[in-house]
């Protein structure tokens, strides 16, 4: 394993199509994979990185959706999706016995340009959340999304 591995930049691996087991990186802080324009698949592992705090996937043009485990990153305060032109839905949220933290402590959250998404959870679950970017998101559709219920 990687334990020492604190920040992995995989930015503009055209070539990357699903993110490698992250299972072997379990002090991970800081992930970027900004402009990987082919990747689709998001591995479920990701919801191992239980110290990640940075989370960058800026133009990742092919993401169509990302797994539940997403909520699993108790430690996450910056989430960019920046671009993410064909990314649909986000993951709803898990039930409230469940063991995920829901990514309480997110203050920034970035979907600008996300074109096609058209649901997002209930924003309020994110206790933390300072900052929501959400110019561009032209398909989000109001009525399944109820912001600030």
């Amino acid at each position: 394993t990687f334990d020492g591995l604190k920040v992995l930049d995989l930015s503009c691996c055209y070539g990357l199509n699903a993110t490698p087991n992250f299972a072997v990186t379990p002090n991970l802080k800081k992930l970027i994979l900004d402009e990987c324009r082919n990747l689709k698949e998001v591995d479920v592992s990701i919801g191992s990185l239980k110290k990640l705090v940075f989370l960058s996937m800026r133009e990742c043009v092919s993401l169509e959706k990302l797994p539940n485990q997403i909520y699993q990153l108790g430690s996450l305060v910056i989430f960019n999706l920046e671009g993410c032109s064909n990314l649909v839905t986000f993951p709803q949220f898990p039930p409230t016995n469940s063991s995920t933290d829901g990514l309480s402590y997110l203050e920034e959250l970035i979907l600008r340009d996300c074109e096609r998404l058209e649901f997002l959870p209930h924003l309020h679950k994110f206790q933390s959340l300072t900052r929501l970017h959400m110019d561009g998101c032209q398909s989000l559709d109001h009525r399944r999304t109820p912001l600030f219920e």
